[in-house]
């Protein structure tokens, strides 16, 4: 897959960075150094993130539904009982 799809590693990658250095405290001198523009881009990240969150379940959803679309026709439920059998054989089939 990662071959195929060599993107994916970064992103899980930069994901993984962003995860721990969110975990980690800010420390003083970052707020003295960055101030308002570590907040205003924590802010703006957040939003971009919650945005990109949005369009992934979006194409899951379609995707889920597309594929639903096209399977075959299936039982409504699965715990739906089949018909039952004929108890007697009709008179012309003997």
């Amino acid at each position: 897959m990662l071959n195929e799809q060599p993107l994916v590693l970064g992103a899980v990658g930069v994901a993984l960075g962003a995860a721990i250095a969110a975990a980690v405290p800010r420390t003083r001198a970052e707020d003295e150094w960055l101030g308002e523009a570590s907040d205003r881009l924590a802010h703006d990240l957040e939003a971009g993130g919650r945005d990109q969150l949005e369009k992934v379940r979006e194409a899951v959803a379609a995707v889920h539904g597309a594929g639903v679309e096209g399977s075959p026709a299936a039982p409504d439920s699965e715990r739906e009982s089949p018909a039952p059998a004929p108890r007697a054989v009709s008179p012309e089939i003997r």
